[in-house]
């Protein structure tokens, strides 16, 4: 085929479309600009519209099982939501102090990881919005982060083009030395973190 077919032009927000994700089933599409809007994907209806940040829409991620969306915000809070009725799940999850840039769930659903233009990278419980650890600290502004598929580590890069891995804090660690036997002349240890980042630059 040489080329594809628009199947639907959807208006996300009047503000632009900062982050867009399909649902797991690929039913539905959340996405917008301040406002979060979700469409289903087969006819393009609107079918839910949700409110509640002060600012910008830069992230924009489902629950495992498609219940919940997770957004993150130039407002500096990540916020929880019932992907039906559009109502806010608990309280906004505070701890940034910048734009939040990016956001990623755990292949197992049970955790968020974030990262800011406040140069770090912080871990979130998903069923209460607790943090998880210590924020992990970098030099620049942070703008993507995903779970390895072993869950063992996070990578994370931003505006120093670096990539940086870290093993998350909570991996058990006699688990941890079969995996990264073999990288353990790049491992260093950072202050006193739980976490450690792997350089290889």
């Amino acid at each position: 085929m040489d080329g594809g077919t628009i199947k639907h032009s959807l208006r996300a927000d009047s503000g632009g479309v900062n982050a867009l994700c399909f649902s797991p089933n690929g039913t539905k599409l959340a996405g917008g600009d301040q406002a979060v809007r979700v469409f289903d994907v087969d006819s393009g209806d609107l079918i839910l519209e949700i409110e509640g940040h002060t600012e910008h829409l830069y992230s924009v991620v489902w629950s495992l099982d498609g219940s919940q969306l997770f957004t993150g915000s130039w407002d500096q809070t990540i916020r929880h939501w019932d992907s039906e009725t559009g109502e806010e799940i608990g309280e906004p999850w505070m701890g940034h102090t910048g734009i939040v840039h990016f956001l990623s769930l755990s292949l197992d659903g049970t955790k968020l990881v974030s990262t800011s233009a406040d140069h770090t990278v912080r871990f979130w419980a998903v069923d209460s919005g607790d943090p998880i650890g210590e924020p992990l600290q970098h030099d620049s502004d942070l703008w993507a982060v995903g779970f390895s598929p072993s869950g063992e580590f996070v990578a994370c890069g931003g505006a120093d083009r670096k990539v940086s891995i870290w093993r998350v804090p909570w991996w058990d660690d006699s688990k941890a030395e079969v995996i990264v036997h073999f990288q353990l002349s790049w491992i260093a240890s950072y202050h006193n973190c739980d976490c450690r980042r792997i350089n290889h630059f």
